[in-house]
């Protein structure tokens, strides 16, 4: 990937972001200083973390940790200089695919999200008030 790519890449990521914020009902969020867990169900290529470490960088945050249950091997050596800390279960030599690691490994419907938000935002406001 050259940094031409990944810089288009970077911009077609904050685009999407935008996006999902607004499907969402997410409002502008300040990263600035803070540590960003990074989590996704695998990594095969990078190219979405690395699109995602070139955003938070960019944001001026503190730290990026990933967290990921499988990464390829190859993928955790050009990745590790570039995040603060990265966490895995398996980094196995005959990875091939993220969805092999799983029994079902189906997309998540915008819906499931939206209820998970909904429920993680009703927490937190349970935890303020206590």
């Amino acid at each position: 990937m050259t940094s031409q790519d990944l810089a288009k890449a970077v911009e077609f990521s904050e685009a999407e972001q935008k996006k999902a914020e607004n499907k969402f009902f997410q409002k502008e969020i300040s990263w600035s200083e803070k540590v960003v867990i990074l989590v996704d169900d695998g990594v095969a290529t990078g190219a979405t973390c690395e699109c995602a470490i070139r955003y938070f960088r960019k944001q001026k945050v503190s730290r990026v940790v990933l967290a990921v249950p499988v990464i390829a091997p190859d993928t955790f050596q050009s990745l590790r200089d570039k995040f603060d800390d990265i966490i895995t279960l398996k980094m196995p030599t005959d990875f091939q695919a993220v969805g092999q690691y799983y029994k079902e490994f189906e997309q998540v419907r915008d819906e499931e999200v939206k209820r998970y938000l909904e429920m993680c935002n009703i927490q937190r406001v349970t935890q303020d008030k206590d």
